[in-house]
């Protein structure tokens, strides 16, 4: 299909082996005014671009806030039932507070009870051998007194 001659090729073409000629023929202006052209369409195509672009990403942000709109929404709607929610969540750590804290408090006192229990053994340990030594020290001092007894009897 041959081409017209006021049909300008463009740059990227392929071009069968006679039109390579014909695209030579015109002149330095005529190059540099297609050139000119086509960087100015060129550019042209490019802010139509960057234009469409930032179309897209407003759309898409202008959907992301009505989504966030929807949701929360939904969630005043559902405001009880989250409250409620919450409501339950506390009062269930605050019982398993509660527990562990009487947990430790009878922890606590058995602990206590515990070493006064013991305690009071000891004390009593105490008083038993403070008791058997007096009464060693008493039989001591009877066997002591007998014996001068009995030496007083013989002299």
């Amino acid at each position: 299909m041959p081409r017209e001659k006021d049909e300008q090729i463009h740059t990227g073409e392929l071009l069968k082996a006679g039109e390579c000629e014909k695209a030579s023929q015109g002149g330095l202006l005529t190059t540099l005014a297609g050139s000119m052209r086509w960087s100015w369409v060129s550019r042209l195509l490019t802010r139509r671009t960057d234009d469409f672009r930032s179309m897209m990403e407003a759309e898409n942000k202008l959907m992301d806030v009505a989504k966030d709109y929807l949701r929360k929404e939904d969630d005043l709607r559902n405001i009880g039932k989250i409250l409620s929610a919450d409501r339950s969540e506390r009062e269930e750590r605050d019982v398993v507070a509660k527990l562990r804290l009487a947990n430790v408090e009878r922890a606590y006192k058995e602990r206590f009870q515990d070493n006064t229990i013991s305690q009071k053994r000891k004390d009593q340990e105490v008083k038993r051998l403070d008791i058997e030594e007096e009464r060693i020290e008493s039989e001591r001092l009877e066997a002591q007194i007998r014996r001068q007894e009995n030496e007083r009897r013989l002299v």
